[in-house]
């Protein structure tokens, strides 16, 4: 009798090989398990363990670690200054012009009778008062009903605090105390070659400057410090004040440029007089004519030795301190101290002026050349 498990297992082979059979999975329980350092590799069909897989070769052929370069270090940046966008420097600000119409333009208004208070004596015109609100630069009037304007009369702008400029007109011939003494903004004003007498008082509140012991309002010598000895006016003055040596009372010497003219009084302490070409009458700085000098026994400036005129003076001139004509054909003015025992005449002098040796009392003897 053949054995039955035999022919069971024969059986099962068979369908194993047909694909009918398979067998059930085994059961495997846990305690069974072998520790996971006794697992053995899975084995080939002959038994022999199956090695893993290595991981696939790269394509890249392993370097050698000195081969290895370092990382590039990020190249240095050159200094490269930023292209200049080459800009022409900006040119200064330009200020706008401001067109202003020509009713509203900014310049100097010529004054009317609404705003001048005046008066009228033997055809001329004397100005007596403005009208405080005027402002800005304003030109007084040449003439006010056909009559030539020829003074500026005391006080007369006094209080006209908004005028900056004033244009005197070519008639005026004098300006009294304080005319423009309210002026205080005043900074410009012209001086005409008519003007022939201005006190320092018209000019009193106004700014000015002091040069060499002077105090000058732009062309015009207002006073000077009363300690001066010696004065020379700075070459530009055109007028001086008549007044403007009263206070200096130890003044030796007097310089009057060419541009100069007008006249002062000269204090008794001084000696010598040089005057400019452009004093008209010189004689006026030694007023020997006044009726007060007949009667006074010191006489006009008690001190005075030389009186010098400047060789560009169109009509007079001086010899030793004395005073003549242009062309030297009369004596006008002998100074008060000039020193001399005997004096004689240049033989040019055909005439001598009236009172031309008044009060020259340091005259000892006079030779006189025959006259004509």
């Amino acid at each position: 009798m053949k054995h039955p498990f035999r022919a069971g297992i024969m059986l099962a082979a068979l369908l194993l090989a047909a694909g009918v059979y398979s067998p059930a999975p085994l059961s495997v329980r846990a305690e069974d398990t072998p520790p996971a350092a006794e697992i053995s590799e899975p084995a080939d069909d002959a038994g022999a363990a199956i090695p893993e897989e290595a991981p696939a070769e790269s394509a890249v052929e392993p370097v050698a670690p000195d081969a290895i370069a370092e990382p590039d270090a990020p190249a240095a940046e050159e200094t490269v200054p930023p292209a200049e966008e080459t800009v022409p420097p900006a040119a200064p600000e330009e200020t706008p012009e401001i067109v202003i119409e020509e009713s509203r333009r900014v310049e100097a208004a010529l004054l009317d009778t609404s705003q001048l208070e005046y008066e009228r004596y033997s055809g001329e015109i004397t100005i007596l008062s403005c009208d405080p609100t005027v402002s800005g630069a304003v030109i007084i009037p040449e003439s006010i009903a056909g009559c030539p304007v020829t003074c500026i009369g005391t006080n007369a702008f006094d209080g006209c605090s908004g005028i900056t400029e004033i244009q005197l007109p070519e008639t005026i011939e004098y300006i009294y105390d304080s005319a423009f003494a309210g002026c205080i903004n005043l900074q410009t004003i012209n001086f005409p070659e008519s003007l022939l007498y201005v006190p320092k008082s018209a000019f009193a509140e106004t700014i000015g400057e002091v040069a060499d012991g002077v105090r000058y309002f732009g062309t015009f010598a207002l006073d000077a410090a009363p300690d001066c000895v010696s004065i020379s006016l700075r070459e530009g003055t055109t007028i001086v004040a008549h007044d403007m040596f009263d206070n200096v009372t130890a003044l030796e010497e007097i310089t009057i440029p060419d541009s100069c003219r007008g006249s002062a009084k000269v204090p008794d302490s001084v000696k010598r007089l040089n005057l400019g070409a452009g004093i008209q009458y010189p004689l006026d700085w030694v007023p020997h004519y006044s009726p007060w000098y007949y009667f006074s026994q010191a006489g006009p400036a008690p001190m005075l030795e030389e009186i010098n005129i400047s060789p560009n003076h169109p009509e007079y001139t001086s010899i030793d301190g004395v005073v003549y004509n242009k062309d030297v054909t009369q004596l006008l003015r002998v100074p008060y101290r000039k020193q001399a025992e005997e004096f004689v005449f240049p033989e040019t002098v055909t005439s001598i002026a009236y009172s031309a040796f008044q009060f020259a009392q340091g005259i000892q003897s006079i030779t006189v050349p025959a006259l004509s």
